[in-house]
């Protein structure tokens, strides 16, 4: 049976977002030395010097570009898992079981299922009963089923 510490989690997933910030702020220096050793055009003359330049500006600024928008990707999953780590198990002294994800909280969710579409059979046949006197338009579960 697999057990998972939340604070463990939490402490992971700061460390890791710490992180990403670092590499964010790197990348920031290493794209900024780029494009000033880009603009050392003076310094730098003839084809060799055009190659040289042209391969950073073809190449490595692309990458880097990617390479940021990769990490702030990154960064903004590993907030959802945040939040939702919170919303499975609020305490952060709580663990989670793998029974309870993989059965009971299964179960759960197919019961809010079944109550949520006889819930909602309900209040369409009562507004199927109002019809003649006023206008109401059924209500649709299908984005919460």
């Amino acid at each position: 049976m697999k057990v998972l510490d939340v604070a463990d989690l939490q402490i992971g997933l700061d460390q890791t977002l710490e992180s990403l910030k670092r590499q964010q702020n790197e990348m920031s220096e290493v794209e900024a030395a780029i494009q000033g050793f880009i603009e050392l055009e003076d310094s730098f003359k003839g084809k060799g010097g055009e190659a040289i330049r042209g391969f950073y500006e073809e190449v490595h600024v692309p990458f880097i570009s990617y390479y940021q928008s990769f990490l702030e990707d990154y960064q903004s999953r590993l907030q959802i898992m945040k939040a939702e780590l919170f919303n499975v198990e609020p305490a952060i002294n709580g663990v989670i079981v793998e029974p309870f994800l993989t059965g009971e909280l299964q179960h759960r969710l197919q019961h809010v299922a079944d109550q949520t579409a006889t819930l909602t059979d309900e209040a369409n046949s009562i507004i199927f009963s109002v019809q003649d006197i006023v206008s109401v338009p059924h209500l649709n579960d299908s984005e919460f089923l």
